[in-house]
């Protein structure tokens, strides 16, 4: 065998080896996507709950209910402590005004309503509202009430339920006999400390469970994932901004409504329905909306085993089916670019074994030629490949030097007039009148303007190739732009031009194969050097590639020698 055909072998080994880490470098990275998406969907899971069981701790056992909790336990325990006919609490509840008295002696109805008047006069006059307002309930407890003997309280006094410097209702004591109460100082006293003791604890907890659902309220929030809670009567409790972008929904506040309308081609309304039956957790895997790539997690929310809601957690993996799709282009890819040379390759060396004495010298030479020319491809796919990697990584070196970037471009231009030319093109290069000095990579930016360069050739059939540059009117970037009239690019393929794996131009010649990465490598050397890349084109009629590169702070120009 001989060395070339050894060395062939050897290029092919290491191509086939890299094309097969880079493979699984690409699918390592889709797994760890996965275990991320399935972490944060548990630890969003738990939260919720969480913030789940505050709404309902607010709904069921909510500002008035507790503080009516309260007032019950004092007003009915008063006994103990201080004598009384009737003790009652009166409670303002939203648009309502709740009294209820605890009855330890038998008295008259009307004992029971100027009980009540008297009640309304004290909290009328420490809160100072308008109380007509409001709709009246009483609640009469203990005793039985007696219509057999007339009578009204003799002995009354009341102490304010305050909430926040509020005075949100009362806690009075009554008797049948009269001045029992002139004498109870401390027991007045106590019964104030004690009310106050008891407002006190309410507020604290009211002023945590906010705490608390603040904070939950804000990392459900800050979350990447989008998260929709919905109630058992279809109501939308939570809602963060990332769902609300996903699913393209502008309103602030978000109904059931708006979510079935969004998530309408897959049948979300019968999802929720079937969370609100299954006790565990469910997933649709992909759904189109839009651009977008969403996979949705159903999980029911459960209290004492009964359904409080679901969840609707939005996980946005258009990246993970980017990748995806890039492993799998990148596998295609790799299959037809390295077909060709590698056809070649084969098949000039299988040649080279079976016929070598009945070859002349100029046919072997030819041959050789061939594999070497496919070397060359298989070499240049895997220099661009190493080459993406690099910047990837960070581990890309840029050496840069102070020169005339003028003067660089129109050496490096004038490199590519014959085989331009010779195609029987027109070529124009218009440098600058004076000379500026930029601080760059010459082996990285000859790299960028041969690749304009080359792909202007390659795409251009007939007409012109001409390169300008020019100084912004700051004095601020310096401008190379590439012209050609060749086949031009659509507006739908300049949006992912600069993407990997991306052959957008249809080539003139169906031969010329490509990694696509030319143009890719190119976007990240000019940006590493401060500058920006792009073009303009119109299908069919050509384009312009340029990019600009950051002028020397203290450059001073000087007239070029003619």
């Amino acid at each position: 065998m001989s060395p070339f055909i050894s060395f062939f072998l050897i290029i092919l080994i290491i191509v086939v080896l890299y094309v097969v880490f880079y493979a699984y470098g690409k699918e390592k990275q889709i797994h760890l996507l996965r275990e991320e998406f399935d972490k944060k969907n548990e630890h969003l899971r738990n939260r919720v709950y969480e913030l789940t069981i505050l709404q309902e701790i607010s709904s069921r056992i909510g500002y008035s209910l507790k503080l009516e909790k309260v007032a019950d336990i004092l007003a009915g325990s008063l006994g103990d402590v201080i004598e009384y006919s009737v003790s009652s609490f009166l409670i303002k509840t939203g648009a309502k005004i709740k009294f209820k008295a605890f009855l330890r002696e038998s008295v008259h109805p009307d004992y029971v309503r100027d009980l009540q008047r008297k009640s309304l006069e004290a909290f009328g006059k420490e809160s100072g509202s308008n109380l007509s307002k409001y709709k009246f309930e009483d609640y009469i407890t203990g005793a039985l009430l007696s219509n057999e003997e007339k009578n009204s309280p003799q002995s009354f006094f009341a102490v304010p339920l305050v909430l926040d410097d509020e005075v949100v209702g009362i806690i009075s004591v009554s008797s049948l006999h009269p001045g029992i109460y002139k004498n109870s100082e401390g027991n007045i006293k106590l019964l104030k400390t004690i009310s106050l003791q008891a407002m006190n604890a309410v507020s604290n907890l009211q002023k945590l469970l906010v705490l608390e659902k603040s904070k939950l309220t804000t990392m459900v929030e800050s979350l990447v994932d989008g998260v929709f809670f919905i109630d058992k009567s279809m109501k939308v409790l939570v809602s963060n901004t990332s769902a609300k972008h996903m699913l393209g929904l502008k309103k602030k506040n978000i109904t059931i409504l708006d979510i079935i309308s969004a998530l309408e081609d897959i049948g979300i309304k019968d999802k929720i329905a079937q969370g609100f039956k299954l006790s565990k957790s469910f997933v649709i895997p992909d759904s189109e909306i839009g651009l977008k790539h969403l996979k949705i997690i159903i999980t029911p929310v459960l209290g004492d085993k009964k359904p409080l809601g679901v969840v609707l957690l939005i996980q946005d993996i258009t990246r993970q089916k980017q990748l995806e799709k890039m492993r799998d282009d990148f596998t295609s890819m790799m299959v037809h670019d390295l077909r060709a040379p590698l056809t070649v390759m084969v098949g000039s060396s299988d040649i080279l074994m079976k016929k070598e004495k009945q070859l002349t010298q100029e046919q072997k030479t030819r041959l050789l030629f061939d594999l070497k020319k496919g070397a060359n491809s298989l070499l240049d796919i895997v220099n661009d490949l190493l080459d993406v990697a690099k910047m990837e990584n960070g581990k890309y070196e840029v050496t840069k030097s102070l020169q005339d970037l003028n003067d660089f471009v129109v050496k490096k231009a004038d490199y590519y007039r014959g085989l331009i030319e010779e195609r029987g093109l027109v070529y124009k290069i218009n440098p600058l009148k004076n000379s500026v000095l930029v601080n760059f990579d010459e082996n990285l930016i000859g790299r960028v303007l041969s690749n304009l360069l080359s792909n202007a050739n390659k795409y251009t059939e007939s007409g012109s190739i001409t390169i300008d540059m020019k100084v912004d009117s700051k004095k601020e970037y310096v401008k190379v732009s590439v012209t050609d009239t060749g086949v031009g690019i659509s507006r739908e393929a300049q949006k992912m031009l600069f993407n990997k794996f991306e052959q957008l131009r249809n080539p003139v010649d169906s031969k010329q194969k490509g990694t696509g990465l030319g143009l890719v490598i190119a976007k990240n050397i000019v940006e590493s050097h401060g500058g920006k890349i792009g073009i303009n084109s119109v299908e069919g009629k050509g384009s312009t590639f340029w990019f600009t590169l950051p002028i020397y702070k203290k450059n001073l120009t000087k007239k070029l020698k003619a």
